[in-house]
């Protein structure tokens, strides 16, 4: 045993060391926090105890010539002297006498020695390292999630000049706006029209852009936007460069910031001046707007309230196969179809009611009837004007038959993507069943018969082999996975309710949402392209509840009524608003309504923010000859 000492406290608690190395060092730094009994064996620390009391009367240092204490097993003895060294505090010193060394005894009190604390350091300073090394491994996490985040940024970046391009290409007018009205952006056509440059519009504010008696107008309707308003449009002039004056109509929107306020107003318009000074033209001069009427190569029709034909042009008789007197004579409900009626004569009342200008391409498209029978698809702008048969609504009518045919060309190659997707799909799954999976199987197998082949004395190598082998069991279940979701067998060999059932079994091994599946008996002859286009719909809509809905419950309905298949997946999450019009829907939402309309069947999506998604599908099928 080495000499030893320590200054305690009036608490016992130890302040400072001689001859513990180890500890010095650490209790100096803080890290430990002894006391006197740490130090002592029990049978040591009662004479230690009684000397401190001693000096502590006396004030004087106090020596023991030989005290007596058991140290593993064994009788020692020891010097010890207690002496005050500053207020409160006292020195002990122990020096061992090695001649005091007597045989082992039958006492067990336990022992701390100096050795046995530097042992339990030691350890402590292992688990140190192992959280040093924690803490390497999460720091190295961190800069992995910078170069992420500046991946992101580099994106984003790429994002914002594509945007950019794409905004100096497009013919309409663009303006991006600050909360306070100023100019952040200024595409091209903007530049155009007026004759002012980028540069110069930046920073502008964008009143100085508007004649005077259009400025009031222009703050209200900006200033229902930055106060709240999602969007509204409206129509003012603009000045250019030169002094002249452009008619846009604008439609504006806004974007948000996290926070739900108006980060920016963005503005697209087109220049309406043309039709502007017609309008203005026909108010003025009901000669002028025969005339115009006269020569336009659009239809135009002008309607009571009643709804009688009061004004046709040549080119309204052409489209309708009237001739121009009996339009006139003619109750605009019979150039309609029967089946659009009831809900036009509600449409031309409140119109009548509250007349407002709708430009051509909003999406009023119908189809009109000829005197003939047959129905062509058309699309209607209206005004109004004051005539002296009354106030009578205005209809700019456009033929569209070749626009709704290309729209139709373009349904048609969709759908011949879809299918050539789907067959692109069944041969990459086929060729990853047949071959890479088959590739891993062997794979494991090899590692398997090596396994058994490696001596059981390489304890390391046979553990790292098994490793090795449940990874390519792992990689193996992953391509297996893929395979299925690219094609899944059961959806071929077994139809559409087992492939569903695979669906929802794939989705159990998550946490959430939970799917549930109520399939009615389906007949056994579904065309194979129906079994895989409302598969597909279903596992799109399982997809989008996942992972945009976060919903915590999922339903599938598969049912078939007289010649008749209906999937309706309904899920319980956040919910969205749809548009109708598809402009603004994801390519998922797309590809399901091509797939139905390929189908000749029906799609429909019903949704509300916080209400959830219902997703119908309905779709006519005829016994498969397969």
């Amino acid at each position: 045993m080495q000499s030893i000492g320590l200054i305690i406290d009036e608490q016992l608690r130890v302040v400072e060391l001689i001859g513990y190395t180890a500890l010095r060092t650490n209790l100096l730094r803080g890290e430990v926090t002894l006391r006197l009994p740490d130090l002592l064996t029990p049978s040591l620390h009662p004479a230690v105890l009684e000397a401190l009391e001693q000096a502590r009367q006396s004030k004087s240092p106090v020596h023991v010539p030989r005290v007596e204490y058991l140290e593993v097993g064994l009788r020692r003895f020891a010097a010890l002297t207690v002496s005050p060294v500053k207020a409160s505090c006292w020195r002990i010193e122990l020096n061992p006498q090695e001649d005091g060394l007597q045989g082992p005894t039958t006492a067990t009190a336990p022992v701390h020695s100096a050795d046995d604390l530097a042992v339990e350091l030691e350890a402590a300073n292992d688990e140190l390292r192992a959280t040093i090394t924690e803490l390497v491994a999460a720091n190295q996490e961190i800069l992995r999630g910078q170069a992420a985040l500046e991946q992101s940024r580099n994106d984003l970046r790429e994002r914002y000049d594509f945007i950019a391009a794409v905004l100096d290409t497009v013919g309409a007018l663009v303006l991006v706006l600050d909360p306070n009205g100023r100019v952040l952006e200024f595409n091209r056509a903007c530049e155009s029209l007026t004759g002012f440059s980028q540069s110069d519009a930046r920073g502008r504010l964008v009143w100085t852009f508007i004649p005077q008696d259009h400025i009031p107008e222009t703050e209200s309707i900006f200033g229902e936007l930055v106060s709240g308003a999602y969007s509204n449009a409206h129509e003012n002039d603009w000045l250019a460069s030169d002094g002249s004056r452009r008619r846009i109509a604008w439609t504006n929107t806004t974007m948000r910031d996290q926070d739900g306020h108006v980060a920016y107003v963005i503005a697209t318009g087109i220049d309406v001046t043309s039709r502007h000074k017609a309008e203005r033209s026909l108010q003025i001069s009901e000669a002028k707007f025969r005339a115009v009427v006269e020569n336009a190569a659009e239809a135009i029709l002008g309607v009571d309230a009643a709804g009688k034909i009061k004004i046709a042009n040549p080119a309204a008789a052409q489209l309708f196969g009237y001739s121009r007197d009996e339009l006139l004579q003619t109750d605009l409900l019979q150039l309609i179809p029967e089946s659009f009626r009831p809900a036009h004569a509600a449409h031309h009342q409140s119109y009548s009611v509250a007349p407002r200008t709708r430009p051509m391409a909003s999406g009023a498209e119908m189809p009109a009837l000829r005197k003939d029978g047959a129905e062509v698809p058309v699309e209607i702008s209206l005004s109004s004007i004051s005539a002296p048969e009354g106030d009578l609504t205005v209809a700019f009518i456009q033929d569209v038959t070749d626009r709704v045919a290309y729209r139709r060309h373009l349904q048609s190659l969709a759908g011949k993507l879809l299918k050539a997707q789907e067959e692109e799909r069944r041969r990459i799954a086929r060729n990853i069943h047949d071959d890479l999976t088959q590739t891993i199987s062997l794979l494991g197998m090899k590692l398997g018969f090596l396994k058994q082949e490696v001596d059981s004395a390489h304890k390391k190598l046979l553990d790292r082999l098994e490793e090795a082998r449940q990874q390519v069991d792992l990689i193996h279940d992953k391509v297996r996975a893929i395979s299925h979701r690219l094609h899944p067998s059961t959806l071929e060999y077994s139809g559409l309710v087992p492939a569903l059932e695979s669906l929802v079994s794939d989705a159990d091994v998550l946490e959430r949402p939970r799917v549930h599946l109520v399939a009615d008996p389906l007949p056994e002859t579904i065309p194979t392209a129906t079994t895989v286009a409302l598969y597909r719909i279903a596992q799109e809509a399982v997809h989008n509840a996942v992972k945009s809905a976060d919903a915590e419950n999922v339903s599938i309905h598969v049912a078939a009524n007289d010649g008749h298949l209906s999937l309706v997946v309904i899920d319980d999450g956040c919910g969205f608003k749809p548009d109708p019009s598809r402009r603004s829907a994801g390519l998922g939402l797309i590809s399901m309504e091509e797939r139905a309309r390929d189908l000749g069947g029906h799609f429909a999506v019903h949704s509300a923010p916080g209400s959830g998604t219902r997703v119908e599908v309905d779709v006519p099928f005829a016994p498969s000859l397969n």
